[in-house]
């Protein structure tokens, strides 16, 4: 493998003697299909520190630190077991919409009636030959009464609109 599809991978964390596997959070490239016969875009995603740690607490030994840039954080149970499907549901995010909230991206996945799994993400244009965009998942977690009433666009416009450097028009839910 190239440069371009190694970089960014997660070492397992050990706590209390227990391996956590960090692997399924390590880059990949989907396919974002595209009307007519045009080439489905590329996109390279990556998950950030934020999708399986959190704020560092009292109770936290050395073994949970985890360094974003230079803050610590502390590795977080419940958002590592939620980054255990996050693979997937961004794979399954290309077919959905994304929500804009307060500036930022979101697909929100619901868990029940009152809770999501929220998935906020960054997009760019990085062109090289193996991708068109970089998607870059910042956090993820379990959001109660999330905002569905957001501004929202599909998640081809989204990327569409980061690949070309053009406005995305949102859309508002009628009431």
């Amino acid at each position: 493998m190239n440069n371009d599809q190694t970089s960014k991978r997660w070492a397992a964390k050990v706590i209390h003697g227990k391996t956590y596997d960090l692997s399924h959070l390590n880059p990949f490239i989907m396919e974002c299909p595209r009307a007519g016969d045009l080439p489905p875009h590329r996109i390279r995603v990556e998950f950030g520190v934020h999708t399986f740690a959190g704020n560092v607490l009292p109770h936290h030994t050395p073994d949970y630190f985890v360094m974003d840039g230079g803050n610590r954080r502390a590795f977080c149970h419940e958002r590592y077991e939620h980054s255990l499907g996050l693979d997937q549901a961004v794979r399954a995010a290309v077919n959905g919409d994304v929500l804009l909230d307060k500036g930022r991206y979101n697909v929100c996945i619901p868990i029940d009636t009152k809770r999501h799994h929220l998935v906020a993400f960054k997009i760019k244009a990085r062109p090289s030959r193996h991708y068109d965009v970089i998607l870059t998942v910042v956090s993820a977690h379990v959001k109660h009464n999330a905002n569905l009433d957001a501004p929202y666009a599909s998640f081809k416009a989204v990327v569409g609109a980061a690949i070309d450097g053009r406005k995305i028009n949102w859309k508002q839910i009628k009431k």
